[in-house]
């Protein structure tokens, strides 16, 4: 029996040796949904030729404004999922796999290059969280380095006006966009999807981090989603991000240091506690690991300005004072 073809490799934790996420990589295709910038701190995600999100960042970054275009429309950034494979993939490394495999299947991937796939765990708002406002639900990385930033309000995202202005603070909102309007509550897709709800077999949201915008945007799941709050069911999710690799921060002496008290410590292993040993170990690879850091890539536009402008317009022509607060006019 011949071996399927793997798309991805694993991200395992440093320490416990656990699966926590996947790493693929996309080659490049026509049509991808991509991130651009265009100069005067204006970006637009973009489905080929076809723009689906605008957005300014204002010139003391205090915030940003975004415009989500209206409307229903099939994104197609993975194939469906069918009925079998709700049922049958149970695990969060299931859908991982699947995600990956479904990307390269995809015919409007994301853009082409290494892109990292990341489990996420439900995790209730902090003290800092509720002074930014009601947050209803928050969602945590479960990568080492806690890797991109919780998404917030994901429970709430189908409900984000597709005209909104994302206040920063120290960081983002870090909240969840859309990519199109919610369905019909009494849609095929939406129904099935209920069911499964109900069951227990809802596949996960599928999660972008954009760090241009401190933002995550479903890229897909919006039936899940809507499926899940009709049913109050917390939906999982995982996020699909972008890194690059940095050197250890820590020194070569220290390094040697604690080699040399790893080498010792093993010489007298048998009267090290578990706990001792589980130190030791965490500190050898802390002294020694490479560190990720988060960047969503985006293709430049240097002649994106007029054609920006004029397609935040079209969008909002029946609001001209929101576009004219978006547009800066």
């Amino acid at each position: 029996m011949t071996e399927p073809t793997r798309y991805w490799t694993p991200t395992l934790h440093p320490v416990t040796a656990e699966l926590v996420g996947l790493s693929t990589r996309l080659e490049g295709r026509d049509h991808p949904l991509q991130l651009e910038y265009g100069g005067l701190r204006r970006l637009r995600v973009a489905r080929g030729n076809e723009p689906l999100i605008w957005a300014r960042v204002l010139p003391r970054h205090e915030g940003l404004w975004v415009v989500r275009r209206r409307g229903p429309r099939e994104l197609g950034v993975l194939p469906p999922i069918r009925a079998d494979d709700a049922r049958t993939r149970r695990t969060s490394v299931d859908w991982m796999k699947w995600v990956a495999n479904g990307l390269q299947r995809s015919e409007t991937p994301l853009r082409a290059g290494e892109w990292q796939l990341t489990d996420m765990y439900q995790a209730p708002p902090s003290l800092m969280n509720r002074v930014r406002g009601e947050l209803p639900d928050a969602y945590g990385s479960r990568e080492p380095d806690h890797l991109p930033s919780p998404a917030f309000g994901v429970r709430d995202a189908l409900r984000v006006p597709n005209v909104s202005f994302q206040r920063w603070c120290v960081n983002g909102s870090a909240r969840v966009l859309p990519l199109r309007d919610p369905s019909p509550p009494d849609a095929g897709r939406v129904k099935a999807w209920r069911k499964h709800a109900r069951k227990g077999t809802l596949p996960p949201l599928v999660l972008w981090w954009v760090s241009a915008f401190d933002m995550h945007v479903l890229v897909d799941g919006h039936d899940r989603l809507q499926a899940a709050v009709a049913e109050d069911v917390a939906p999982h999710a995982l996020v699909l991000w972008q890194a690059r690799e940095e050197p250890s921060w820590s020194s070569p002496e220290w390094r040697h240091e604690m080699l040399g008290r790893y080498q010792r410590a093993f010489m007298a292993e048998d009267r090290l506690s578990l706990r001792r040993r589980l130190g030791l170990n965490a500190s050898l690879v802390e002294a020694f690991r490479t560190y990720r850091r988060v960047g969503t890539r985006a293709r430049a536009r240097a002649s994106m300005g007029a054609e920006w402008a004029a397609e935040v317009r079209a969008e909002l022509a029946d609001d001209p004072a929101a576009a004219r607060r978006v547009c800066d006019e």
